[in-house]
C-alpha cells in the first residue's frame, strides 16, 4: 500500500506513516470504512481469532470503530496479520491500526458514540 492510498483521520488517531508519524502499538486498535450498517459481531468477527476483546466502541456515523484487546501483543498480532492480508467486511476493504489511545473509557461518551465493555465473548455457537 503506498502513502497515496492512505488517508489522515481528523482528532488524535492519525494514520501511522513512517514519514508523518511514528507507529506505536496499543492494544486499542482503530478500524477505519466500515460498512455503514456494520453490526458488532461483524467488528468483533474481525478481532475475536487473535485474543480477548474486552472493550468495543463504534462510530457509527463516521464508520469507524475502537477494539480494545486484553493485550498489546493480540493487538500486535492482529496488526500484522492484517496488514499482510487486509481484511473485507461484506466485500469492502476495511484499515486497522494501532490507536494513540492507551485504554477505552466508555464513560461520559455523547450520544453518537455507543461503547460498553464485553466481559466475556462466547465465539462458539450454540
Amino acid at each position: 500500500m503506498s502513502t497515496s492510498d492512505l488517508s489522515t483521520v481528523d482528532g488524535p488517531d492519525r494514520l501511522c506513516v513512517s514519514e508523518r508519524a511514528q507507529c506505536v502499538p496499543s492494544q486499542v486498535l482503530h478500524l477505519r470504512q466500515l460498512p455503514v450498517d456494520v453490526s458488532e459481531q461483524e467488528v468483533l468477527a474481525l478481532a475475536v481469532p487473535f485474543g480477548r476483546v474486552t472493550k468495543l466502541l463504534t462510530l457509527k456515523a463516521k464508520n469507524q470503530a475502537f477494539v480494545e484487546m486484553a493485550s498489546e501483543e493480540a493487538a500486535v498480532t492482529m496488526v500484522n496479520y492484517y496488514t499482510a492480508a487486509p481484511p473485507t467486511v461484506r466485500n469492502q476493504p476495511i484499515f486497522i491500526q494501532y490507536s494513540t489511545h492507551r485504554e477505552l473509557k466508555t464513560d461520559n461518551l455523547t450520544n453518537q458514540v455507543t461503547g460498553r465493555p464485553l466481559l466475556h465473548i462466547d465465539t462458539h455457537r450454540h
